[in-house]
C-alpha cells in the first residue's frame, strides 16, 4: 500500500488557450428570428391542440392510425 505522504503533487494547469479564429457570424436576422417565434407560437397554441382533438376523436372510434380521416 502506498503511504500518502509520499504521492507527489502535480501543479494544476491552467486554462487551454485558443487561437483567435474568425468573428462569428450570426446567420439569422432579427426579423428572421421573429418569424421562427410567431410560427412557435402558433404551432403550440393553434395548430397542435386542433391536431390533439382528431386524435383524440379517433381514439373514441379505436382508430389510432393516421389514415383515421380517410375511412
Amino acid at each position: 500500500m502506498t503511504d500518502w505522504r509520499m504521492l507527489k503533487r502535480r501543479p494544476l494547469r491552467g486554462p487551454l488557450r485558443e487561437e483567435a479564429g474568425p468573428p462569428i457570424k450570426s446567420y439569422i436576422t432579427p426579423t428572421g428570428l421573429q418569424r421562427l417565434k410567431d410560427e412557435h407560437v402558433f404551432l403550440l397554441s393553434r395548430e397542435r391542440p386542433a391536431v390533439a382533438d382528431v386524435v383524440a376523436w379517433a381514439a373514441s372510434n379505436g382508430d389510432r392510425g393516421e389514415n383515421a380521416d380517410y375511412r
